[in-house]
């Protein structure tokens, strides 16, 4: 730009006298509203106030012109300012996310962005200066010249002015003690204050002090305050990049900005902003020089060319609309309000106002990343379906599906990021589902409520076994989802299938009230009227931020540490005024932590979570579901993060999708923010050891135990020896257990039932896998015994009879003894006077002479076959 001053333009514009507006509206005037029947105020009462008004005025210059400034009112205590109270308030606040980017700007109803002095172009508070207050740099706060002028012109003009006759430290004194009262003795009353504020001003501040105040104050219309956001409104720029056409826009709007239409296409509109920048430049062009400024023709030129041409707006994103923010950034405003209000003694709504315009920075625990994940996989439309139940009009209850998540940082507490809402018409400023709702648990509930104190107390071990059976409480008979029992099951089998029959018989034997503080200890609290053993069963509310936080303490090794979404708020000056404080408490051991890590495996390898398996992390995880599936939970945890989802209705009705959604956002979300992570797995303690236990009874397995399996236990918890079986010789005849005189039989092996099941807690229908025999198998008895009789040298047909004759059998076979009877026993196998068993067999040998006609003899004889060995009757 060149240097070349110039004279003054004394070319005025011929603008009309209307387009001058008044240089600063008052706040307080407004048309009263009459009623009928009422009069008006008679023209002599306002002629006098007016008369009084003046005088005022007039006695108040009076007394700066001469030199004494009035001391009993401009010096008085009663008008006096601070730094303090003339420090601009309204500030937008920013929210960082964890690495530092803004991602938030909070307003309240002054949108503000702080714009030092020397980051504004020279020409643009000089411009200013030029319109609003050509003496400013000279007076001491009230221009007497222009306040005479207005004063006079009111008078004569019946009470009105082309101009106003503050100045801009009067109005700077105006907005920050929004002192408007504008009628009758008030009036005046505010006109004195005003002016003796401002002369006070002057001595505490400097002219550029004042000056940057103001232009930081300043309405620009809408909800824009200050000269920096009417930049970003209007042009999308920064302050220091406005040229000297748009520069002078922001000073012609400052006395009435709504009235000027810049995104308009009408041609009125259009030209009445030309009409008034050129005003503007014109004035500027007239003042400039006596302000220190070298405008050149060049530059003037150029700028009146721009205004003429029409100058180029553009709408910035300038924060007005808080449903820009993403779930995570309203939780942590929400947080910080209740910190603050709690820290400070202040109501929740007046912490809410000073964050909204005091220009403080929040440092939430937003990661950016995840929460984008998070977000998108949310707005996706295979999640959303309109219900089906209506209300007596017709409408629906529900107009569609929604879900919330949750993921938190278990080792730090900070929640990484929230969504509370589904679908494009989800509002981050509205419901958030994720911390402000609760819903009935399901299942999800069962590891916390169940597992984790009963581990605690030494009830259960991984390998305790239970009769998963039908099974009565008294009154209380709950079943499985799929009324189907698994019999006896260990509990890593039991959480796999989300057994309901043992997790209440766990929750009978823990007890309500135990498990109920054990869960606050986690931070989840559960009304006492829920206090009872369906709490198993997840029959209480919780919201989706608390469940979060009770599978994170045991991710983190049995540490809860209490969410959180930020970690520090510094104010404008960059002082700490607010740090996160988080409980922390040791809830489980790290052992029995990792058991029930571990334990949560099985349930995303192959159980009812598989949707949510990993090969390149360890992943436990925990369905839910309530009755009639309304509500569905997913809930767990990598060694990187946990998370818990909640999907359904708002309102309870029966779903309209099949299978479990929660599950399947889980399982989206956490895979595409694992996938470029390092692998990780459950580190076991050195305190944890594996063992083969018999799946039968929960025990050591021993040799005589068919189904086995590896399980980890807490050192000093392992079950002792397997006494889990017993066998029994079995007659196949009878069924029965077989005895000494039973041939017929088989060893098989019976169930032993488990110790949990020899209890008065609960009565269990098993069938019969507990029927052991008991009788002994009476079929088959002791034989009877008889003393074997002497029957050598009888014919063989006396000797048969005989020993036939005592229950005995008998067989014979033959040899050649010359020297006896042919026919004649010779020999017998079992001595004479020898006891027996009846049916046994007794050998005969019979005397066979050579050479003797058979047909001789009236007995038969048995030959023995010296080839075969044979017996032969001929």
């Amino acid at each position: 730009m060149d240097k070349n001053k110039g004279k003054k333009n004394n070319n005025k514009t011929n603008n009309s006298q209307d387009e001058k507006t008044k240089v600063y509206k008052v706040k307080g005037s407004k048309k009263e509203k009459t009623k009928k029947g009422k009069k008006k105020h008679s023209k002599l009462i306002k002629i006098i106030l007016r008369l009084i008004l003046i005088m005022f005025i007039l006695f108040i210059l009076a007394g700066i012109a001469g030199g004494g400034v009035l001391a009993g009112i401009f010096f008085s205590d009663q008008y006096k300012v601070t730094r303090e109270e003339l420090e601009i308030k309204n500030f937008n606040s920013t929210v960082l996310d964890k690495d530092e980017n803004v991602v938030a700007t909070i307003n309240g109803n002054e949108n503000r962005k702080w714009i030092k002095i020397d980051d504004m172009p020279d020409y643009l508070p000089k411009m200013f200066v030029a319109m609003e207050d050509e003496r400013f740099y000279s007076h001491n706060g009230i221009d007497i010249k222009r306040t005479l002028g207005a004063t006079l012109q009111f008078l004569t003009k019946g009470g009105s002015s082309s101009y106003g006759g503050s100045t801009i430290t009067q109005q700077l004194i105006k907005n920050t003690f929004e002192d408007d009262d504008d009628s009758g003795m008030a009036g005046v009353e505010r006109k004195i204050r005003e002016m003796a504020r401002a002369y006070n001003t002057e001595q505490v501040l400097s002219k550029d002090e004042i000056l940057e105040k103001y232009l930081n104050k300043i309405f620009m219309g809408g909800t824009y305050y200050g000269v920096g956001t009417g930049a970003k409104y209007y042009f999308n720029k920064e302050v220091k990049d406005l040229s000297l056409a748009e520069s002078a826009y922001l000073v012609a709007i400052n006395t009435s900005p709504n009235a000027y239409k810049p995104f308009s296409e009408e041609e009125k509109d259009k030209e009445k902003i030309k009409s008034k920048v050129k005003v503007v430049l014109t004035k500027f062009k007239e003042e400039a020089s006596n302000l220190g400024y070298e405008l050149t023709d060049e530059a003037y030129n150029a700028a009146i060319e721009e205004a003429n041409n029409g100058l180029k707006f553009e709408k910035g994103e300038v924060i007005t609309n808080k449903a820009s923010y993403s779930y995570h950034t309203a939780a942590a405003i929400d947080e910080v309000v209740k910190d603050l209000a709690k820290k400070e003694g202040l109501t929740e709504k007046e912490a809410r106002t000073r964050i909204e315009n005091n220009g403080y920075t929040i440092y939430s625990t937003q990661d950016s990343y995840i929460q984008s994940v998070m977000e998108e996989e949310f707005l996706k439309d295979k999640y959303i379906k309109s219900g089906r139940e209506t209300d007596d009009e017709g409408n629906l209850i529900n107009d569609h599906t929604q879900a919330a998540m949750v993921i938190i940082d278990h080792t730090t507490g900070r929640v990484v990021a929230t969504v509370g809402g589904l679908g494009e018409d989800s509002n981050p400023v509205g419901l958030n589902r994720a911390t402000q709702s609760t819903k009935q648990t399901g299942s999800s509930i069962k590891p916390l409520a169940c597992e984790a104190p009963a581990l605690e107390n030494g009830i259960i071990n991984p390998g305790t076994v239970y009769d998963d059976s039908p099974t009565s409480f008294g009154s209380y008979s709950p079943h499985n989802s799929s009324y189907s029992f698994s019999g006896l099951i260990t509990i890593r089998q039991a959480l796999a299938e989300s057994s309901n029959i043992v997790h209440v018989k766990i929750m009978k034997e823990v007890g309500p009230s135990v498990s109920r503080e054990f869960l606050g200890k986690m931070g989840i609290n559960i009304d006492e009227q829920h206090e009872s053993i369906s709490m198993a069963l997840g029959t209480a509310d919780v919201s989706v931020l608390d469940m979060a936080a009770g599978y994170a303490c045991v991710a983190n090794d049995g540490v809860y540490i209490e969410p959180t979404f930020y970690t520090k708020v510094l104010d404008s000056n960059g002082n700490v005024i607010l740090e996160t404080e988080q409980e922390t408490r040791r809830v489980m051991t790290e052992g029995n932590a990792y058991v029930l890590k571990d334990l949560l495996k099985s349930p995303a390898r192959s159980g009812t979570a598989a949707v949510c398996y990993m090969s390149n992390q360890d992943v436990g995880a925990k369905t839910g579901s309530t009755d009639n599936y309304v509500d569905r939970w997913l809930c767990g945890f990598t060694p990187y993060y946990t998370a818990s989802v909640w999907f359904g209705f708002d309102y309870s009705e029966r779903p309209v999708f099949s299978g479990n959604n929660a599950a399947n956002i889980w399982a989206a979300v956490m895979k595409e923010i694992h996938s470029d992570l390092e692998t990780r797995r459950f580190e076991r303690p050195s305190n944890v050891v594996s063992a083969r236990i018999c799946t039968d009874s929960g025990c050591i397995a021993t040799d005589s135990c068919e189904n086995t399996t590896s399980e980890v236990f807490v050192k000093g918890s392992l079950p002792g020896q397997c006494e889990g079986h017993q066998k029994l010789k079995i007659c196949k005849e009878t069924g029965k257990i077989a005895n000494e005189y039973c041939k017929d039989t088989e060893e098989v092996t019976y169930l032993v039932k488990p110790p949990k099941e020899n209890t008065s807690l609960w009565k269990t229908d098993p069938g019969d896998k507990y029927d052991v025999p008991t009788e002994t198998c009476d079929v088959h008895k002791a034989p009877v015994k008889v003393k074997m009789i002497d029957v050598i040298g009888m014919t063989s047909t006396d000797a048969k009879k005989k020993i036939e004759a005592l229950g005995l059998k008998v067989e014979t076979k033959t040899k050649e003894d010359k020297n006896k009877k042919d026919g004649v026993v010779l020999e017998q196998s079992v001595k004479a006077n020898t006891e027996i068993e009846k049916g046994k067999t007794i050998t005969l040998t019979i005397n066979k002479l050579q050479g003797i006609n058979t047909n001789t003899t009236n007995t038969n004889t048995t030959v023995t076959n010296t080839t075969n060995g044979n017996n032969t009757t001929i």
